[in-house]
């Protein structure tokens, strides 16, 4: 079932535009997930949890199809999450501008440093950017188990990828032509029985846990029970202040709560961000 969360000091559009805007939107994704669970829409789907961004933005009055050409030759790099830049290629297609790298499904390799401390797994990711504007980006992070646990955990890369692809959808969106009343779509598919990795060290301030937490544990182990569908809207994009308090934070919580838990453990105090292996 998807949550929905509009950011806070925002007006709303024209009620009738923006009312078919919503329909579009709703329609649009919908669509796309359909055909990403059937398979559709590459050539194989290996098992486990998929992460999936749709961003779908306003278009301005009398705004032309997005400049594919202008976007395939100066800006379709930022659309890959992680990776060296000479592994992210781009293609025309039917539905626009194509921009993927040369990792499969099942394939992954540990690559270059994001934070000065840590590598992070490159796995299989694409981004379809469509000719109305909307975005598509899909990245496999790694299944992961600790030493000693039987428990799948999805990798916390899963949501430096939504972290990496919204900040870069917000900077591109008036180079774009788009106006600022957006829908994100954040969905995870395949993610039934995994949890996220969170030390008791990091979770102890999650007094309302539906659970008691065993004395001698180690971590909090919470599982997800079926998809995740989230979505925000966002009514004046220029009103955000803060992307990662306005943004960021309650898409996370979300997030979180969707493995049972209160809210989101990791810290966007600041600014920042700490993905806590």
């Amino acid at each position: 079932m998807s949550k929905i969360s509009d950011s806070p000091k925002n007006k709303y559009p024209e009620r009738e535009e923006w009312l078919l805007f919503l329909k579009w939107a709703r329609d649009f994704r919908r669509n796309r997930l359909k055909e990403i669970e059937k398979g559709g829409v590459w050539d194989s789907r290996f098992p486990g949890a998929h992460c999936i961004l749709h961003w779908m933005a306003m278009p301005s009055e009398g705004q032309k199809p997005v400049d594919i050409e202008f976007v395939s030759k100066s800006a379709y790099k930022d659309f890959i999450a992680f990776g060296k830049k000479h592994h992210a290629k781009c293609y025309k297609n039917s539905d626009g501008l194509l921009i993927k790298t040369d990792f499969l499904e099942g394939s992954e390799e540990w690559l270059e440093r994001f934070d000065g401390e840590r590598q992070y797994l490159q796995g299989f990711q694409y981004t379809q950017i469509f000719r109305s504007g909307a975005v598509e980006a899909v990245y496999v992070p790694p299944t992961q188990r600790r030493k000693g646990k039987e428990t799948n955990y999805i990798s916390l890369y899963a949501f430096e990828f939504f972290r990496r692809q919204i900040k870069n959808c917000m900077k591109r969106i008036f180079d774009l032509r788009f106006s600022s009343a957006v829908i994100i779509g954040i969905s995870i598919l395949g993610v039934k029985d995994y949890s996220i990795y969170t030390p008791i060290i990091s979770a102890r301030y999650l007094v309302q846990l539906p659970q008691k937490i065993p004395d001698d544990a180690d971590e909090v182990l919470n599982s997800a029970e079926s998809d995740i569908k989230l979505v925000m809207r966002i009514e004046n994009i220029q009103d955000i202040e803060n992307i990662d308090e306005q943004i960021l934070q309650p898409i996370f919580d979300l997030l979180w709560r969707d493995f049972g838990f209160f809210e989101c453990d990791r810290n966007f105090q600041n600014g920042s961000w700490e993905l806590q292996q």
